[in-house]
Parts: structure tokens; C-alpha cells; sequence
């Protein structure tokens, strides 16, 4: 996922704020290293402090990536939104779920105005198709154009007692659809050119 964002970033010309999980912050330096041979990607972390100057930095001279994880993020969204970046990417982006939580508020704000939206995440659903409209709304309004109870109703069937009680989804070709329309997928085997699988038992003895 992370190359094929490099070599979007890189053919486009496009400067990319990169909202991502603490575990991957430092990964990206790397990948953009790796894949473009690209050296100007601003890491935010540190003090609070620090990160303000790197922010005012940015806003002087826009930095190819900038990344940041989306706890941070949510403390200095007004801070980010200011960035004149042209894309932004949103890594493992099923952490934004329910429509109504800072964190996807804050991504869908970040999202106003930028010609590129990119969500990579090998599960965006993790089961449960409702997740999908907080990500919908973040590639744009019109991809998510109905209301989040809207949404529900369509893809979702409810108890006979309960207008709450989910006990099951319906309609998921039609969804299916809609993910096809915005997504490219990419299966392990497309990308990884590995020998068979092997399994060998090593017998040991326990100290």
C-alpha cells in the first residue's frame, strides 16, 4: 500500500499530509526513501512544541509528506488544516468508524479541499459494512451523499423490537458495488514473489 502512495505522490507531483497509527510513523521515511528516493518527508513528533515549529515550517514550505499520527492530529487539526498539502492519505483508515468521534471528524475536515484522497487499509470493514461510511465520506461528500441513519437503513437489517438491534446486513452487492467504483485491490500473491510454503517440525527438548 505505502509504495503505491510513494509512486502516486511522485508521478503526480503532489505533497501528501499522511495521517497514520504511532506503530508505522517512522515507517513511511523509510518507504518514500525506498520507492521514490525521496528525502523531504517531515516526521510530527516530539513536543508539542516541536511540532507547532514543524507545522509553521510547512506552512512556509510545503514538505513532500508530512506524517503524523492521528492522535496528534486530532490535537492540531486546525494547525494542519493551514498546510497547503495536495493529498491526503489516511493509513489503516478503518480507525475511522463512527461518524460522530473526534477522529473522524477531525479526518473529514483535513479532507476539505484536497484534489487527492487516499484510504489504504487491508480491512476496511474488520465486519461490519457500516464502517465503511465514515471512509466514503472522507474520499468526498458525494461518495457518502445520504445520512449515516440513511446508510443503516439501507445496508442494515434490525430486530422486530428494536430500531437498534442489528441482526444483519443486506444489500451488499450493491455496496460492493460502490467500494469497486473506489478501490483497487491488491491480493498478497499480486505482490509478493515468494518460494512455496514449507512447514518443517523441529523436535527439542525442554530445559
Amino acid at each position: 500500500k505505502t509504495k503505491i502512495t510513494v509512486d502516486l505522490v511522485r508521478l503526480t507531483g503532489s505533497t501528501a499530509l499522511i495521517l497514520c497509527p504511532t506503530v508505522v510513523l517512522r515507517t513511511w521515511r523509510a518507504e518514500f526513501r525506498t520507492h521514490g528516493n525521496i528525502d523531504d518527508v517531515v516526521i510530527l513528533e516530539g513536543s508539542k512544541k516541536k511540532k507547532l515549529a514543524l507545522i509553521e515550517a510547512a506552512m512556509a514550505r510545503t514538505p513532500t509528506a508530512l506524517v503524523v499520527t492521528y492522535e496528534s492530529a486530532a490535537t492540531l487539526v486546525k494547525e494542519l488544516a493551514r498546510v497547503k498539502y495536495t493529498m491526503l492519505v489516511l493509513d489503516e483508515s478503518h480507525r475511522i468508524k463512527a461518524p460522530q468521534s473526534i477522529r473522524t471528524r477531525m479526518t473529514w475536515h483535513l479532507s476539505e479541499g484536497r484534489p487527492r484522497r487516499v484510504l489504504l487499509s487491508g480491512t476496511p470493514t474488520l465486519g461490519n459494512p457500516f464502517s465503511m461510511y465514515s471512509q466514503f465520506r472522507a474520499l468526498g461528500r458525494y461518495f457518502a451523499s445520504e445520512t449515516y441513519d440513511k446508510y443503516c437503513a439501507t445496508y442494515g437489517t434490525y430486530a422486530a423490537h428494536s430500531e437498534y438491534q442489528v441482526v444483519g446486513y443486506r444489500n451488499m452487492e450493491q455496496l460492493n458495488k460502490r467500494v469497486n467504483e473506489v478501490c483497487l485491490r491488491k491480493r498478497q500473491e499480486d505482490c509478493l514473489d515468494l518460494p512455496p510454503l514449507r512447514i518443517i517440525d523441529v523436535p527439542f527438548e525442554l530445559s
